[in-house]
């Protein structure tokens, strides 16, 4: 009994392990391949950076030179803009000049004309002369400034005097043939206005119409001292611009 005790404790247990080939040479072929592909995808990316670089560098060199025409065809036009403002500035005040011009030519004919009524009164009538009457405006509204040229064309040349009366014709929405004197235009000096020359002479003042008057035209009486005989001349109202 104790010889089979001693016979089962001396039996040698065994145990299967399945063996198991190493990986090592698997990972290492990963990671070389990995490696590889991460090298090639530097180089790549370098290779490709240093293209994009290249092109960024033309596009700035591009843009610099579209910049400077740009910059260019603007200053062209500012200095086509200012000559073309010059010229216009230049055509305005020539027209303008031009206009003046004629106006003085225009005046300085008129003027000739009287000098020559008054120089060579051989081929006019003789006598005292209402030559002329003109308007401009003030400087409010409804208020003129008048202008009366007399005139006197004789061989010999004495002194004439006499009064002048200035009438307006026109009408209202209360009288439609009414008829207004300088003294109720305005007129505070002395009436009818009075006159003493051996050439000519201006007489001039402000007449200020009435609201709601509207004026026609302008009545002139001119009575010479002394010599019984009056002159009447009549002008429609037109009023000159300066």
């Amino acid at each position: 009994m104790s010889w089979f005790s001693d016979k089962r404790s001396s039996t040698v247990r065994m145990t299967v392990v399945p063996h198991r080939e190493s990986t090592w040479p698997m990972l290492a072929g990963w990671l070389a391949a990995a490696l590889a592909i991460g090298l090639l995808a530097f180089w790549l990316g370098r290779r490709q950076a240093a293209v994009d670089l290249d092109h960024l560098a033309a596009l700035e060199d591009q843009h610099r030179t579209l910049h400077a025409e740009v910059e260019e065809a603007r200053n062209q036009l500012v200095d086509r803009e200012l000559a073309f403002d010059i010229d216009r500035q230049a055509s305005i005040a020539l027209q303008e000049t031009i206009k003046e011009l004629r106006d003085d030519v225009a005046e300085l004919r008129k003027e000739v004309a009287l000098y020559k009524s008054l120089m060579a009164p051989s081929s006019l009538e003789r006598g005292l002369r209402i030559a002329d009457f003109e308007l401009t405006p003030a400087d409010r509204d409804g208020a003129y400034q008048y202008r009366l040229l007399l005139t006197q064309v004789a061989q010999a040349r004495n002194w004439v005097e006499g009064g002048v009366k200035v009438m307006v014709e026109g009408s209202s929405a209360e009288n439609a043939g009414q008829v207004l004197s300088l003294t109720e235009l305005g007129h505070d000096g002395k009436y009818p206005l009075p006159y003493r020359f051996r050439y000519f002479q201006d007489l001039a003042g402000i007449v200020v119409l009435p609201d709601g008057f509207q004026p026609a035209r302008v009545s002139i009486t001119a009575d010479p001292k002394g010599r019984g005989k009056l002159l009447e001349r009549t002008f429609e109202w037109e009023v000159a611009q300066d």
